[in-house]
């Protein structure tokens, strides 16, 4: 296949999965979409489910690294744990299909990429950061991480993430930090 092809493939299976999840979307349908013979994506995928798997790893993969891309600007634990629901709206501004197929992978039962949702592990790692900072009031990182992603994933399915994660860095900044980043440098 070539990768023009490979390329054609992906887009379609994304904005049919992204539309109609997994079980919805038909391999004809997104054969036609993307001007290929439906036999392709068996060919070269294993089938429908192994383009979503790509398709999902794909979308993680870009997802976490423009995440990581966007938090190390920021100069301390706190003001990137601060930063993590704006960042993610944007993310999700730019990239609409990511919200429906994190969400409905998350919903999804059988084997799943769970676990795997863009940057969890950046997540867990800021949070740790801003607690051995001192930064951060004891908090169970596990039970934070759907607060933060599903809250603006959820809003990110209406198509404008920015006020849920404006409202969600509001209640991180004052309930979770010790002292708010730069109250004393008076940066606020």
């Amino acid at each position: 296949m070539t990768a023009a092809t490979r390329r054609q493939l992906m887009n379609a299976g994304r904005r049919i999965f992204a539309q109609q999840g997994l079980d919805g979307a038909r391999v004809d349908a997104i054969a036609r979409e993307a001007g290929v013979n439906k036999a392709l994506i068996n060919y070269h995928f294993r089938g429908k489910e192994g383009l979503y798997r790509e398709v999902l790893a794909e979308e993680l993969r870009v997802a976490t690294e423009a995440l990581e891309s966007r938090l190390a600007a920021e100069p301390s634990p706190e003001r990137r744990l601060l930063a993590w629901p704006a960042a993610l709206a944007s993310l999700l501004a730019e990239r609409p299909s990511l919200a429906p197929l994190l969400l409905g992978e998350g919903l999804r039962a059988g084997p799943s990429l769970a676990g795997t949702s863009p940057g969890e592990a950046l997540l867990a790692s800021t949070l740790s950061q801003a607690r051995g900072a001192g930064g951060l009031r004891p908090v169970v990182t596990r039970e934070l991480q759907p607060l933060l992603l599903g809250g603006v994933l959820l809003a990110g399915l209406e198509g404008d993430a920015a006020p849920a994660a404006a409202l969600l860095a509001g209640l991180l900044e004052r309930g979770l930090l010790t002292t708010p980043p730069g109250s004393d440098s008076g940066d606020r």
